[in-house]
């Protein structure tokens, strides 16, 4: 077999056997009081076990380390960085992008934490919906009883972009929040979201988008954020990617 199909075949996308967009895990950590927080994340569901994401991760252990030292290093920001990822679809930047969503280093770093899939054909208030529910569900027991104003799923549902904006700013005003859009697809999704979510977060927040396109990448990350090129894997983890998969 040439190098080239073994690339291709190696390289091919795990998420190929995911579920489909939009469905929700469980993720938990722990509050400042030791309490156990659960945080929603609306992204795609494993259907083969976490053995099945630790293959795509074969070759990408030092770019995921790369991507936690740029969020890490926020201790003096002066304003909300945007840190993009682009590569052509099958590369596994949606893998990539969760195993450093879920680093245990980064358990502690932020108050929120949100990972949202941008839907195609995408629509604004599903979207700020879908980011605000995250974010009700992922408040703690302690923050409930200090704001008995947060909405419960059935309000949200009834609320209109005006008011889901309003909304996000009080979940995640004052808040250093973590936050991963995975997927955008036009430029125009991020000229409709930048507006309502960078204004309300805490200077200390990051966003990390992805892509397949490098002028996506570069329009979101603008002047200040950082983008970064996902590329093949190198031969050697092609080759021992493959040989996982077929074993």
């Amino acid at each position: 077999m040439k190098l080239e199909s073994i690339l291709d075949v190696a390289t091919t996308s795990i998420d190929d056997h995911i579920v489909p967009q939009g469905e929700i895990i469980d993720d938990q950590s722990m509050d400042a009081d030791e309490k156990k927080v659960a945080r929603k994340s609306l992204t795609r569901i494993r259907t083969h076990g976490g053995a099945l994401e630790e293959l795509q991760l074969i070759g990408r252990k030092k770019e995921i380390s790369e991507i936690i030292d740029l969020i890490s290093n926020n201790d003096n920001s002066q304003q909300v960085q945007v840190i993009s990822l682009w590569g052509m679809g099958g590369l596994g930047k949606t893998t990539l992008v969760r195993g450093v969503y879920q680093s245990p280093k980064l358990s502690d770093k932020f108050e929120k934490y949100v990972f949202v899939t941008i839907m195609c054909p995408f629509n604004l208030e599903e979207f700020l919906r879908s980011l605000a529910g995250q974010l009700h569900e992922g408040s703690s027991k302690k923050e409930e009883l200090l704001d008995n104003r947060i909405s419960n799923k059935k309000s949200l549902a009834s609320m209109q972009v005006d008011k889901l904006t309003e909304e996000l700013k009080r979940l995640l005003e004052k808040k250093s929040s973590l936050i991963v859009l995975d997927d955008f697809f036009e430029t125009s999704e991020w000229d409709l979201i930048k507006p309502r979510l960078l204004p309300v977060l805490e200077k200390t927040s990051r966003i990390i988008v992805t892509t397949r396109e490098e002028n996506i990448a570069n329009h979101c990350s603008g002047k200040h954020g950082v983008v970064h090129n996902l590329q093949v894997l190198q031969p050697d983890d092609a080759l021992c990617l493959l040989s996982e998969k077929v074993t």
